[in-house]
């Protein structure tokens, strides 16, 4: 797909969710400021983020031009939340277990948690062979092991590099 050239373009490219103007510091920038919204899995490296936010069309289009795929994004914390904390299980002085009422709550956030975790790992798996040059396989199963064997597990996007993911 060309990179576009106008903002209508921008509007109409297949990789933008949403994009809009705002003039709220013409006076002080002298142009507009344009907020771009990518659609999954883009992701701006300059903002770390999923969204492009840039004054003037021609440095909006130069930033819109160094877009990527980044799984380990949506598969982070930034995107999905932190994982749950297990609530601590307190023993009474006379040696009675206390289980806390909170061990309930925690065991149902982990389940939702491990499901929308399983589903955005499903679409980036998904994304990935039907978009890609499955380039980012390797990279993705090494993730979902990390999710199931590593306590905490939180994927370093800003490295993200699916031909070196030691730093992953």
């Amino acid at each position: 797909m060309a990179n576009p050239k106008t903002f209508k373009q921008l509007q109409d490219h297949p990789h933008v969710y949403e994009c809009h103007a705002e003039s709220n510091d013409f006076e002080i920038m002298g142009c507009s400021d344009y907020w771009v919204y990518l659609n999954f899995p883009y992701y701006s490296p300059s903002t770390q983020l999923a969204c492009i936010h840039e004054y003037g069309m021609k440095n909006t289009l130069r930033e819109f031009k160094d877009r990527e795929i980044n799984y380990a994004f949506y598969l982070s914390s930034e995107w999905l939340g932190r994982r749950p904390q297990k609530p601590e299980t307190k023993i009474e002085e006379n040696g009675q277990l206390n289980i806390p009422f909170g061990e309930y709550e925690y065991k149902k956030d982990l389940e939702k948690y491990t499901k929308k975790v399983n589903d955005q790992w499903n679409d980036c798996m998904e994304h990935c062979i039907k978009y890609t040059d499955q380039s980012h396989l390797d990279i993705l199963f090494m993730m979902y092991k990390k999710f199931r064997s590593v306590p905490n597990y939180d994927p370093n996007y800003i490295h993200y590099d699916p031909k070196n993911f030691t730093n992953i």
